[in-house]
Formats: C-alpha cells, structure tokens, sequence
C-alpha cells in the first residue's frame, strides 16, 4: 500500500517511513477477516474509528499561520504536502516545503487533486474525469451495431 500511495503522487524515496507510517494507520482503520465484522482499530479501543478525516496521501495543502506567528501582510497559509496523520493530536503531519521538515497542524485545506512536481518545483493538478451522461456509455459489441461490414 505504502509503495503505491507514493506511486500515485510521484513521491521521492525520501517519504518512504510516512508512507508506510500512514498505510499501518488507514490499515488498522479497514476490516479485515482476521476479525470478523470490525477493525483492528474497533478490536483495540472498542470503538468504532472516524473515516472523516481522511485525506489523500501525497495531496498538496495549505496549513494556516496562527495570527500571532505572521502580521497582516503575510500570507495566511504555507504550502505543504500531506504525509499523515499525528499520534499526540488531533492533528495532521504535514511536509513544509519551505522548511523542509514535518511539522503538525489542525488547520489545514487540503487538494486531493493536486501533487507536487518535484523536477519543476510546483504544483500540477491532476484531472479526474467522471461521466454521469449515458451517452458515455460503451455498448457492447453486436453483429447489428457493428461499424465493419462485409460485402
């Protein structure tokens, strides 16, 4: 799981303990036939875990500044890319770019269609085509409706 989170937002090797990190955490999180009808995380605690939460592995987002760290003239938000969720917090960790470190955060707006471009140093966003027209729709092949016809 960790090696195609990685895949999927083109994440340098560097990512690799976060990765793992964060598919021990969403795994413990999804039913498994180990125990039937619950989670590990349901068989551990007794509860029922939250899915909310969730965000996408590797997605760019935007950690607000506190008020008191920055003066009405700074930007409100650091770009940063999601790698995971905190242990001691109800928080998120998050790659700062411009710090290059992790750090943790509450507030954050995340873009799931969004990855960072590690050659060119930017973000690029990720087009999800979805079609709800039924005239999308792929007919199957019949001898009537076939585009080849034999003279």
């Amino acid at each position: 799981m960790a090696k195609s989170m990685m895949h999927e937002k083109g994440l340098p090797k560097i990512f690799w303990a976060e990765a793992v990190y964060t598919a021990v955490y969403l795994s413990n999180r999804c039913p498994t036939t180990a125990i039937p009808n619950k989670t590990p995380f349901e068989a551990w605690s007794g509860r029922r875990p939250s899915v909310n939460h969730l965000k996408v592995f590797g997605s760019i987002c935007y950690s607000q500044i506190p008020k008191e760290k920055r003066s009405k003239l700074d930007e409100s938000s650091e770009r940063c890319i999601f790698v995971g969720y905190s242990t001691m917090s109800k928080g998120y960790r998050l790659f700062n770019l411009q710090l290059g470190q992790v750090i943790i955060s509450r507030d954050v707006q995340v873009d799931e269609n969004a990855l960072w471009n590690w050659e060119e140093n930017k973000v690029e966003k990720k087009d999800i085509l979805i079609s709800t027209d039924k005239e999308d729709e792929i007919e199957p092949n019949t001898p009537d409706s076939s585009t080849s016809q034999h003279q």
